[in-house]
């Protein structure tokens, strides 16, 4: 089925307006935020890698210098070269004192150098470019032959870079590859090499300068040689020795982040030299990372976004309900008006077109109510006068005469069971007209029933008895008359009257809140289940569909009850078959004024 905007409601319409209004700005200034934060983002990491890796670089030359300078002492140390010229000529004292000073001279220098491992010099080659005599300031290292040859020849394979000669080397006794400087030891005045000097350094030292900087998750910070290989790394992955980047890599030379693709994504490359080594400090920031920023910010501006759209339907629903709450609040109290609820009114609180409408609806339901009611009221005259017309049908003083007569004669005849008959009819009949009154005492109600119940046993003698529970405080209350007669009529000949001597018909009355409650209860044959629901839905229909049964009829009282006062009093039954009838009966009290200045005496 199509929907056209003619069947939305004017609620929906108007919230749509709202919405289509702040989401479309809303979502496009969204879009634009992120891009124009994940490049600052990336420009602001680009910077910050920069800056870290080039701190990295200025500390790290500063070590080297260090070892630069300590290297520098002794190798322009005019006591070294004068004894390494003279130590192949001196005799043996003075050999050993050189040796001894030159051990101090090392000692002294390195031995509280934490990053260096060992210092090795070797002098007094005995053919040119071959040690022959060493000086080891530790015994950490093994120094065969072999390996010193392979370093001192460092200078002639790689070249000096200012005045530095450093490599990568794998030492006999350590099973790491470690940072070797070698430098000559030589005699500006012959234009030759005395001997060298080899200072191990360790790369952890140079590593942990580094380690605990954060520069992202899974970014990385290592330092490469000319040749590209790790000489140190923040990455126990990445052991030093190893090619850092492919051969056909070409590194920028520009010192400004670049992106390059390594080690299966993006990455973010930060470079900084590092002074007087050659080498290079490399930061990697992944592009994971910058994801997982960009992503943060993006959440953030959705959460924000959610949180303004949140808000604005908020406030548009809060527009939307201010125009059609009233609106609404009219349809609702129109429907109640519709089904019955003549009180209802809809609370006028605006002074515009809905409100003005409100009060010209308040206004029809007034006038229709009153017409209602007085149509009722007619109604309600209509058949009081009906009743009391078939009070008047019996003329009392031709009926009061006869009836003394009728008792003179039984009296005189010694008939005292048909001159207490007569004496309970004739009661029975005066309190049943009570001078056309539609209420009288408790008692009057009480003596009423009892004349009933007298007349009753001598129609059926032995057949039932019956007793009454009634609080002695509402005897003088006033209540609406006839109204136990007719349900203890029902009850003697509908319920026990077929019973052989243990009938029992008891009533109860009390006072309860908001007025007086009756129960007539007999433990007769009671009814079924579908007779009980029938007889209760009579007293919801019209007293003509009433049948008939006990004089007026159960629900005929139970009308007669609510015209007089409404749907909230009237009867009530209970019933089950083989165990006997319940009929509960709740009336108003009857205010003192209506009290008639002549109340009815026990006859």
């Amino acid at each position: 089925m199509r929907l056209s905007g003619r069947s939305l409601t004017l609620r929906t319409r108007f919230l749509i307006a709202l919405l289509s209004v702040a989401l479309v700005p809303l979502v496009g200034a969204s879009i634009l935020a992120v891009a124009t934060t994940t490049q600052a983002l990336r420009e602001k990491i680009g910077t910050y890698s920069r800056q870290l890796v080039g701190q990295i670089s200025l500390n790290l030359d500063g070590e080297f210098r260090k070892i630069k300078g300590l290297t520098d002492d002794i190798l322009v140390s005019p006591e070294v070269s004068s004894r390494m010229v003279g130590y192949r000529v001196s005799g043996r004292a003075e050999k050993l004192m050189s040796r001894f000073i030159f051990s101090k001279m090392l000692q002294n220098k390195f031995l509280n150098v934490d990053y260096v491992d060992d210092v090795v010099m070797l002098f007094s080659p005995e053919v040119p470019g071959y040690p022959s005599d060493m000086i080891q300031t530790t015994d950490q290292y093994l120094w065969p032959i072999s390996t010193l040859d392979r370093l001192t020849r460092t200078l002639e394979t790689t070249g000096e870079v200012r005045n530095l000669g450093l490599t990568l080397a794998n030492l006999p006794s350590s099973d790491t590859v470690d940072i070797v400087l070698v430098r000559p030891i030589r005699n500006a005045l012959a234009d030759e090499t005395l001997g060298y000097l080899i200072v191990v350094l360790n790369p952890e030292f140079f590593s942990r300068i580094y380690r605990t900087v954060d520069v992202g998750e899974g970014a990385d910070l290592f330092v490469v040689d000319g040749t590209g290989r790790v000489v140190s790394s923040r990455k126990p992955e990445r052991p030093v020795g190893t090619l850092a980047f492919p051969e056909e890599w070409q590194m920028a030379d520009d010192t400004k982040p670049f992106l390059r693709f390594w080690q299966g994504q993006e990455h973010l490359f930060s470079l900084a030299p590092l002074g007087i080594t050659g080498w290079t400090v490399v930061g990697a920031v992944p592009s994971s990372y910058l994801d997982s920023e960009t992503g943060k910010i993006a959440t953030q501006v959705f959460l924000f976004s959610l949180a303004a759209l949140l808000l604005a339907l908020l406030v548009s629903l809060s527009i939307a309900e201010g125009f059609t709450a009233p609106l609404r609040n009219l349809e609702k109290t129109m429907g109640l008006f519709g089904e019955g609820v003549m009180q209802v009114r809809s609370e006028v609180v605006r002074e515009d077109e809905v409100g003005r409408l409100q009060r010209t609806f308040n206004i029809m339901a007034s006038d229709i109510t009153s017409l209602l009611g007085r149509i009722d009221e007619e109604h309600r005259r209509r058949q009081l006068s009906e009743l009391q017309v078939l009070e008047y049908q019996i003329n009392p003083h031709f009926l009061y005469n006869t009836l003394d007569s009728i008792n003179w004669m039984a009296q005189k005849a010694q008939q005292k069971e048909i001159s207490a008959m007569v004496t309970s009819l004739a009661r029975l009949f005066r309190l049943s007209l009570s001078r056309g009154r539609e209420t009288y005492r408790v008692r009057d109600e009480l003596d009423h029933v009892k004349a009933y119940l007298n007349i009753s046993q001598m129609r059926y003698p032995d057949c039932f008895s019956f007793e009454f529970e009634v609080d002695p405080e509402i005897l003088e209350r006033r209540t609406l008359k006839i109204v136990l007669q007719p349900l203890v009529e029902n009850a003697i000949k509908h319920g026990i009257n077929k019973r052989a001597t243990d009938g029992l018909i008891r009533i109860t009355g009390r006072e309860v809140a908001g007025g007086l409650e009756w129960k007539v209860i007999d433990n007769g044959k009671g009814v079924s289940e579908a007779r009980r629901e029938t007889l209760v839905r009579q007293f919801s229909e019209s007293s003509d569909s009433d049948t008939g049964l006990g004089g007026f009829g159960l629900a005929n009282v139970h009308h007669r009850i609510q015209l007089n006062y409404g749907p909230a009093y009237g009867l009530t039954l209970e019933s089950r078959l083989g165990e006997g009838t319940t009929v509960r009966v709740f009336l108003p009290w009857e205010p003192e004024s209506a009290k008639n200045s002549n109340e009815m005496t026990n006859l």
